[in-house]
């Protein structure tokens, strides 16, 4: 079962460029695809979409970031693959 879903990650500044660089590589371990846009702000705009266990375990990525004190807060809500990603997940700067 195929699932699409955006996520906010709010970074801790000093971790942003580590943690954007970690998640675009796992997205791609995990055979996600979508984009991941980031701000000056630390704030990371994510869509991706995939295999659910594979969205899910990417979430739970980010969650760890949370307890690790990489990320102060996430969000995440359904969402609808409204463009063709061509498989590819996608970093934009």
């Amino acid at each position: 079962m195929h699932k699409c879903v955006e996520i906010c990650v709010n970074c801790v500044l000093s971790e942003a460029k580590a943690v954007r660089q970690e998640l675009e590589q796992y997205a791609r371990t995990l055979g996600l695809e979508g984009m991941m846009r980031c701000k000056e702000d630390g704030v990371c705009d994510i869509i991706i979409a995939g295999a659910k266990d594979h969205i899910d375990m990417f979430i739970e990525r980010i969650a760890q970031y949370v307890h690790e004190n990489r990320v102060r807060e996430f969000e995440v809500e359904a969402a609808f693959k409204d463009r063709d990603y061509r498989g590819v997940f996608r970093s934009i700067e």
